[in-house]
């Protein structure tokens, strides 16, 4: 039995390479899914004109958190109920 499978050591590796590259490839496109956008806006809760950064999921459009807003104390950390993100989705569609 010596010699008579040669080839099968070589496309193993070969598959074991093209699943390390799909994996790759897969983990590349799911980390662009959500994009981060800064964006000015009117502040429902105080009606002030503010700076935030909000995530937009990239596959539906809608947008799903907001990371950070000038209208608070500590604009990285968001404590209000969001309802800009109504108003910028709203916004975003029409």
């Amino acid at each position: 039995m010596t010699g008579e499978a040669h080839w099968l050591t070589p496309l193993m590796m070969m598959a074991m390479a093209a699943v390390i590259v799909l994996l790759g490839y897969s983990a590349h496109r799911l980390g662009k899914r959500y994009l981060a956008l800064r964006r000015r806006f009117v502040c429902p809760s105080s009606g002030r004109t503010v700076e935030g950064t909000m995530v937009q999921d990239q596959k539906t459009g809608v947008f799903t958190a907001v990371l950070s807003c000038s209208a608070l104390p500590n604009p990285d950390h968001v404590t209000c109920n969001q309802d800009c993100l109504k108003t910028a989705q709203e916004k975003a569609n029409g």
